[in-house]
């Protein structure tokens, strides 16, 4: 298998995890560089991704290398900038979600005579049960301990596509229907509506 050259714009938890999952585990990537402006990132890069090229910004980064694609795992708000300017480069994106900051917040709660439960998006286990005892819930395991191999796997299946030169399974039209859905429930709602799909997917 060929390998492509990436780099991974961002190294914080997620970005580390993406890059070291890039050095060692995804077969056909060559993690040739990493942003960072902040230097204990960049020696943590180096100590668990090997001899990297460090970066302190994206400009500098697109400067300096010639790359097949890149992993976008910089702050949430940098994210649909990055995506442009790596695109204008001509490189492959993956993009650490979400790509902007609006999002669609699910959330359900379940009372009764007892007690009640809470479905949501809390920040450590996604469900609570509430009765007269007190709030009880899981102890959730961190994301890479929960989700390691799927990380893993993502980037094994984004790295194929970009050696093979084909569409990736969920492709833009994908995103772009998903998002609408969430612009139809809330136009619905505030409208008082139902609201068309075709009225957004023209």
């Amino acid at each position: 298998m060929a390998e492509i050259r990436m780099a991974v714009i961002g190294v914080g938890r997620m970005g580390l995890t993406h890059a070291e999952n890039l050095a060692h585990r995804v077969r056909g990537a060559w993690l040739v560089a990493v942003t960072t402006s902040r230097e204990e990132r960049a020696a943590e890069a180096r100590l668990r991704c090997g001899e990297v090229a460090v970066y302190p910004t994206l400009e500098a980064l697109l400067a300096a290398e010639r790359l097949d694609a890149v992993v976008i795992a910089s702050s949430t708000s940098a994210h649909a900038d990055n995506v442009e300017r790596c695109a204008a480069a001509g490189w492959h994106i993956f993009c650490e979600k979400p790509l902007t900051r609006y999002g669609h917040d699910l959330r359900v709660e379940v009372i009764g005579e007892e007690g009640a439960v809470q479905v949501g998006r809390f920040r450590h286990t996604p469900v609570r049960l509430l009765d007269r005892r007190g709030v009880h819930h899981d102890m959730a395991r961190t994301t890479p301990e929960r989700l390691g191999e799927a990380f893993v796997t993502e980037l094994r299946a984004f790295v194929d596509c970009v050696v093979r030169d084909i569409e990736p399974p969920v492709t833009g039209h994908d995103s772009r229907a998903t998002v609408a859905v969430g612009i139809a429930a809330t136009r619905s709602m505030h409208e008082g509506r139902a609201v068309n799909m075709t009225e957004l997917m023209t």
